[in-house]
């Protein structure tokens, strides 16, 4: 007797009705998934330096790797006219850096001239795909003691 009052006349259940108390969770959620997004991406912009700063290094590290060069490229932004192009056997991979990293991170590279156009212009896509065939491909050297992660 007590489910028939949960069903309309042919029989289908009825649909409950919002509740005040219901709505106002539904909003709490909301609402602190919106505070939680806002959080980081604050965190974000409060690390991008450090963030720029660790990428920056790893692509002179990598540059370091295979024959590379810095060209100066005239339609990225001014602090940003050097290229470093990477010639890894996978493609090249290109990458804008501050000019401000020149001095301290590219000390001794090759510098070929203004709007030199060698680099391959490929796309971030191709450029990320570049990189995991490396990273798939390139056998790893673990420390003597050290156990590699299983697949």
């Amino acid at each position: 007797m007590g489910n028939m009052s949960r069903a309309t006349a042919d029989g289908q259940p009825r649909k409950s009705k919002p509740t005040i108390s219901g709505d106002r969770a539904r909003l709490a959620k909301l609402k602190a998934a919106k505070e939680d997004a806002e959080t980081r991406k604050q965190w974000a912009f409060d690390h991008q330096a450090e963030i720029y700063a660790e990428r920056d290094l790893l692509v002179a590290v990598l540059a370091r790797q295979w024959p590379s060069h810095i060209m100066r490229h005239e339609h990225s932004p001014a602090s940003h006219r050097a290229v470093v192009c990477i010639h890894s056997p996978f493609g090249q991979l290109t990458w804008s850096v501050p000019n401000d990293t020149l001095e301290s991170l590219y000390r001794g590279f090759c510098e070929w001239g203004e709007n030199d156009y060698r680099r391959d212009p490929c796309k971030t896509a191709e450029k990320r795909a570049r990189l995991e065939t490396y990273a798939e491909t390139t056998a790893c050297v673990f420390p003597p003691d050290a156990t590699p992660l299983s697949k």
